[in-house]
């Protein structure tokens, strides 16, 4: 059973949510954060997707960058 999406939720034009709430700023990569700390952006990325804040697909992208996958 799919989520049902928050009506008010409205993604900014050309940019990720996870940029515009600062969870990542300027592109960082797994080359600038420690282990710790990329597991705690990847935690509240997904914070972020359970509550309907990101998209499946902004949540991937993110998560890949911070990974570095």
């Amino acid at each position: 059973m799919e989520k049902e999406r928050n009506p008010c939720f409205r993604p900014y034009p050309g940019t990720l949510v996870a940029e515009r709430v600062g969870i990542v700023a300027e592109r960082t990569t797994a080359r600038t954060l420690s282990f710790d700390e990329q597991i705690d952006a990847a935690k509240k990325l997904k914070d972020l997707l359970d509550v309907d804040v990101l998209t499946q697909e902004d949540f991937d992208i993110k998560k890949r960058e911070i990974m570095g996958f």
